[in-house]
């Protein structure tokens, strides 16, 4: 930067990625990318901008564990959020990004970052920020997808499969962050977290919550990582691969090497449910995922077999239990709910 005066106003995002250098990538339990071609790659897959087209005067952009933070920038420079949070407690890239951003402050810091040095996996960092104003969105009709709040988060760590499933339920819930409206969500995640939750039907590898992230969210994969042995998305579903037609991440982008993907989850309208009444039936169900439906479904609870597998279409009854679409699981818990005696059965 020569010790001179910048002009105001944004970084060129060539000056912008300067900025990261790759020898200060550590991972420190999470993996990240740390070339700007794949970054661009996955953010021309997200095209992000189509669906935030107000984004420099209305988009507040929550990103947890941004660490090293070269896709995160790449990220602002393609929207121009109104505001950037970066939610980040590692101390190596707390002072990463207080570097940074003592650098964009020559330019007026026009990318709006604002470093937020708290964990991202407490509940009471999200209602400081809110409490404090830091966070401060429009509550949006569910009718719609908000388009003034977008989620991105690094979720790589081994800690963090359990945290996905539950800010997914937050969709279903309307809590945490989910409360202001249906907010789109980016995530990078292990590999082997991608194919158990994108596992589609007939898939060996589906389960309840695969299951409940197909019927409640629109969703996509968005980037999966070059294989270093084997074949390149070769422990997926087939079906979910061609459906969604990922991008690649060079293994050489992934700093450590490692097996991860990147995926886009957008709840869904609301549906009038028993949540806890479908949370049981699948847990049930999918104790036996190879059984029939007339087997699976049957066995659920003494008496569904008299009183309930008559009410079934007999296509849907032949079916593997795995192999049971959205369609038919909501046949399924239409007549459960409507039983007399499923309560008592819960216990």
């Amino acid at each position: 930067m020569g010790g001179g005066t910048m002009a105001a106003g944004r970084l060129a995002v060539s000056d912008l990625v300067k900025l990261f250098k790759k020898a200060n990538a550590k991972s420190i339990g999470f993996k990240m990318i740390t070339h700007p071609e794949a970054c661009q790659q996955l953010l021309d897959k997200l095209d992000l901008p189509s669906k935030y087209p107000n984004a420099s005067s209305n988009l507040e952009i929550l990103d947890i564990y941004p660490n090293f933070g070269l896709f995160s920038a790449m990220l602002n420079h393609q929207l121009k959020p109104k505001s950037h949070l970066l939610i980040e407690n590692n101390p190596h890239y707390v002072k990463e990004w207080k570097e940074r951003l003592n650098i964009l402050e020559t330019t007026g810091n026009a990318e709006n970052f604002k470093l937020i040095p708290q964990s991202g996996y407490k509940w009471g960092t999200y209602s400081d920020l809110e409490k404090n104003k830091i966070l401060n969105p429009k509550t949006i009709s569910r009718d719609k997808v908000h388009d003034e709040l977008l989620i991105v988060a690094n979720l790589t760590t081994s800690l963090s499969e359990s945290l996905m499933a539950q800010w997914m339920a937050c969709g279903l819930y309307q809590n945490w962050i989910q409360k202001y409206g249906r907010v789109r969500m980016v995530f990078l995640i292990p590999e082997v977290t991608a194919v158990r939750f994108w596992s589609g039907e007939s898939f060996k590898k589906r389960n309840k919550t695969a299951i409940k992230r197909e019927w409640f969210n629109d969703s996509r994969l968005i980037g999966v990582s070059e294989a270093v042995v084997g074949a390149t998305g070769e422990t997926y579903d087939p079906n979910c691969l061609i459906l969604d037609q990922p991008v690649v991440i060079p293994s050489k982008a992934i700093h450590p090497r490692y097996d991860i993907a990147m995926v886009e989850l957008v709840p869904k309208a609301p549906e009038i449910l028993d949540f806890s009444l479908l949370d049981y039936m699948l847990q049930e169900l999918m104790y036996r995922p190879t059984a029939t439906t007339r087997e699976g479904f049957g066995a659920i609870a003494p008496g569904v077999k008299d009183d309930l597998i008559p009410k079934i279409p007999s296509e849907t009854l032949d079916k593997t239990v795995r192999s049971l679409s959205i369609d038919d699981l909501r046949v399924l818990l239409d007549a459960y709910d409507k039983w007399p005696f499923q309560t008592r059965c819960r216990g």
